[in-house]
């Protein structure tokens, strides 16, 4: 009997009961991503300038393509390059989030064990597996996804007191995501040169000297890796900063960006109960009864719940600090970094990228610390006050079990997956047939958004691509769309032949209800979108000018023209007819 409940059948006894509860989401996402239509909307900016065939890249020659390349960590993109040479790039980003899935797992589980023992491994894990934040942000296997990861390694390295583990990962981050290292190198900052000896454990010894040239070393080889990069991009002009964002009404209200993306951005309270609301991403597997009781409309049971572990989690971290100190006031530094940075942030916009980055990237890893550590010193004094060491176990079991059940769902099967369809429009079929060489115009949030990556051909413009970080390349983007808003609400010829003339176009993708109703971008444009719907009589040009013999592909709905054809053949029958 004694054997049975040996720790090594109790480790496999709890895997096989967090496997069984959050085994069926995990597997359930697996499955979703070997769909050809099922993805996530950003990678219609960011995976397609891989994409290469027999004759080489696909995008030699695509601007789009090339600002995104030159804008990539120098290690992703290089894991992309060399990958797809075994995988397509479509399929290395959809199988990549499951690897880094591993490594956040093993970093939850490193530092859960040194905060909570054996139950703050276990709860980590759980946490791991039950959140959907992870899969949320790394599906699309973009650079963001390395960022939990990453930082899931930073913390690990933080917690257990492995300033080489933590100076390694920092170094890895600045050639995948740039972000997680500034975070990383902070936090290396003070945990070498600002906490007092006794919470650096490990490092303790550790001469001045030392600590600094671990610092300096780390730093230099980061410069390394980001430098290269900021040469790169200046090519599209500054970052778009201050006083010049008062130029670009896509920055502001009504713009490109959520409120969290774009200034004056969201407190750092905010972020927090943004968090809240993200422990049920899209997807979620509920409890049986207990989730529909918790997320009852029209009650406020979740944010009670939520107010009750937050509240005692703060309260404990910092009794921790206080008279614990060591582990405790390590993870109070991963807080407080996190506060700082997304403060320093918003002071410094956009040098160090976006503020909410560095709030919602570090959140769900004090929450999964902070739980278990909390229980488990919760429980040690309740059972040191009852003289029963069994009743504090149970309590601190409690606790986290409670936290799981109330708090989190069993995983979730489609996170990330913001696009979802089970099989492709007929018109991206005729668009792969074109030659490689076309580039296709349209209206930027309809179909052509996802021509690049479902097809391999060019685009003058996307939503997605439609970015506003570099002066000159936002400059061209409106230029692009200013060409595109004329040419689809044209009401002669000459909209049609600058796309030729001036951009390259080959092809025009027209859908038929722009003409019914105006549709809508972002500031701006919808001034001029407006005005130009107004001229265009309900696509009365179109209907009436274009040939049977320009139209490549046609249904109820859309329409692909051929723009050469068109000029070359102004006088023959319209396809309406």
């Amino acid at each position: 009997m004694k054997n049975f409940f040996s720790p090594r059948k109790y480790s496999i006894l709890l895997a096989a009961l967090l496997l069984g509860i959050y085994g069926p989401a995990l597997f359930a996402h697996m499955s979703y991503a070997t769909l050809p239509f099922f993805y996530n909307d950003d990678v219609l900016q960011q995976i397609w300038p891989f994409y290469s065939d027999e004759n080489g890249p696909l995008f030699a020659h695509d601007m789009i393509a090339q600002y995104y390349l030159d804008c990539y960590p120098l290690g992703y993109k290089a894991l992309f390059t060399i990958g797809s040479s075994w995988l397509t790039p479509q399929t290395l980003s959809k199988v990549l989030p499951y690897p880094l899935l591993g490594v956040i797992l093993v970093g939850l589980v490193m530092a859960g064990r040194r905060m909570g023992g054996s139950l703050g491994g276990w709860f980590a894990l759980a946490v791991g597996l039950a959140s959907s934040i992870w899969l949320a942000r790394m599906t699309g296997g973009l650079p963001r996804a390395f960022a939990y990861p990453l930082i899931a390694m930073m913390v690990a390295g933080l917690i257990c007191s492995r300033p080489l583990l933590l100076a390694v990962t920092i170094v890895i981050a600045a050639l995948f995501y740039p972000v997680a290292a500034v975070f990383g190198g902070i936090l290396l900052v003070f945990y070498l040169l600002v906490l007092p000896e006794g919470d650096r454990e490990l490092s303790a010894k550790w001469t001045l000297a030392r600590r600094v040239g671990l610092v300096a070393i780390t730093g230099l080889l980061c410069l390394a890796a980001v430098v290269p990069v900021l040469q790169k991009t200046k090519q599209y002009g500054p970052q778009i900063a201050g006083a010049t964002q008062k130029d670009f009404p896509e920055l502001g209200p009504g713009g490109r960006y959520l409120l969290s993306d774009r200034p004056p951005y969201p407190s750092y309270m905010a972020m927090v109960k943004r968090f809240k609301h993200k422990l049920y991403g899209r997807g979620y597997r509920p409890w049986p009864y207990i989730t529909e009781w918790v997320l009852a409309a029209k009650t406020s049971r979740h944010t009670v719940i939520a107010v009750f572990f937050g509240g005692m989690m703060t309260l404990l971290v910092v009794i921790g600090m206080v008279r614990k100190g060591g582990k405790w006031r390590r993870l109070g530094l991963l807080l407080f970094v996190s506060i700082l940075l997304h403060s320093l942030a918003k002071l410094v916009t956009p040098s160090l990228y976006i503020p909410a980055r560095y709030a919602e990237y570090v959140l769900p890893f004090f929450f999964a610390l902070a739980i278990p550590g909390g229980a488990m010193m919760l429980g040690e004094w309740f059972g040191r006050r009852l003289g029963k060491p069994s009743a504090g176990s149970v309590l601190s079991v409690g606790l986290c079990v409670a936290c799981l059940v109330l708090l989190m769902p069993r995983g979730s099967s489609d996170a990330g997956f913001t696009v979802k369809s089970l099989e492709t429009l007929p018109i991206f079929d005729a668009v792969a047939e074109l030659p490689t060489s076309s580039v296709i115009a349209g209206w930027p949030r309809g179909v052509v958004n996802h021509v690049p990556y479902l097809t391999g051909r060019s685009v003058l413009i996307t939503y997605e691509v439609h970015q506003v970080f570099h002066k000159a390349y936002a400059l061209e983007m409106r230029r692009r769309m200013k060409a595109v808003t004329e040419a689809i609400f044209a009401h002669d010829f000459q909209p049609i032949q600058t796309l030729r003339d001036d951009f390259g176009v080959t092809h025009l993708i027209l859908d038929m209800r722009q003409f019914e109703k105006c549709p809508i971008y972002f500031k701006p444009f919808n001034k001029d979108v407006k005005r130009a719907f107004a001229q265009a009589e309900r696509g009365r040009f179109f209907r009436e000018q274009v040939p049977q013999s320009a139209v490549v592909y046609s249904d109820a709905r859309r329409v692909l023209i051929d723009i050469q054809v068109f000029l070359d053949s102004r006088n023959s029958l319209s396809f309406s007819n």
